[in-house]
């Protein structure tokens, strides 16, 4: 059994499974594919500056690292139908709702204040067998542009 705080976003994961850890982002949609089973999202929208850092994928879960301008942002898929084990906390200051035309979905995006960042945003939703939750300290536009294109 492991558990594991990521205090920079009041995420508590725990599995009894070990985690991979890998660095390139094409090897680690691959890496998600083969753990979870399903073909996983892909962020297709990559603002200028924004860089892959590493994903953790176990069997029921894959977080994607990406950083920019001095800031994370993370790309969370889980085929686990309980996220059970998932545990977050949220205080939304509003939704935006933008379309996705290419998983033909609309998707709340909310503002939030994640350990002390004011201006995170946020999107959750639900698409074939995968929550997604996506969620980082980026401006709002860029963030929307990012949601609108991901596609498998």
């Amino acid at each position: 059994f492991r558990e594991r705080v990521r205090n920079d976003s009041n995420l508590v994961f725990n599995n009894d499974s070990s985690i991979v850890v890998i660095d390139d982002q094409e090897k680690a949609y691959m890496a998600i594919e083969e753990n979870l089973g399903v073909k996983p999202l892909r962020l297709t929208y990559i603002p200028t500056g924004m860089i892959f850092k590493q994903v953790e994928v176990d069997s029921r879960r894959a977080v994607m690292e990406f950083a920019f301008k001095d800031n994370i942002i993370y790309f969370v898929q889980t085929n686990d139908k309980t996220e059970a084990s998932n545990n977050h906390k949220s205080d939304s200051k509003g939704k935006t709702i933008v379309t996705n035309k290419w998983l033909k979905k609309e998707i709340d995006i909310k503002q939030e204040q994640i350990n002390n960042i004011p201006n995170c945003y946020e999107a959750q939703f639900v698409y074939k067998d995968l929550f997604c939750w996506i969620f980082g300290d980026i401006e709002e536009t860029e963030f929307q542009k990012i949601v609108e294109r991901i596609s498998y």
